[in-house]
């Protein structure tokens, strides 16, 4: 695409990041509260487990298991790891609008 002004070409990246990335992001804001909520569900079954093993255990304790099991650490990991990515993404967009801003500026 030619630009207007004679001299000054468009950067074809930017302009695919404004038009492609708020997709993108709210995909990752998607799956990053999918997994929020996936681990929140992990939490609880766990909880329920230890409970009904001993009924006899405090909730501190049973906390305790809960935050220390594996199942837990992994569903953490997914879910920093789609915190990562939407903020990864998030980012860019802000970048290229801000970018994009300034271009128009002058």
């Amino acid at each position: 695409m030619s630009h207007p002004i004679p001299g000054h070409t468009y950067d074809e990246g930017i302009e695919h990041i404004l038009e492609a990335f708020p997709d993108k992001v709210a995909d990752a804001l998607i799956e990053w509260r999918q997994s929020s909520l996936l681990r929140e569900k992990e939490e609880a079954l766990l909880y329920l487990n230890f409970k009904g093993q001993d009924t006899e255990r405090s909730a501190t304790e049973i906390k305790a298991l809960v935050n220390s099991s594996e199942g837990r650490y992994q569903a953490v990991l997914r879910e920093l790891r789609a915190e990562g990515e939407y903020n990864r993404l998030y980012e860019k967009l802000l970048g290229a609008k801000k970018i994009a801003s300034l271009r128009t500026a002058f």
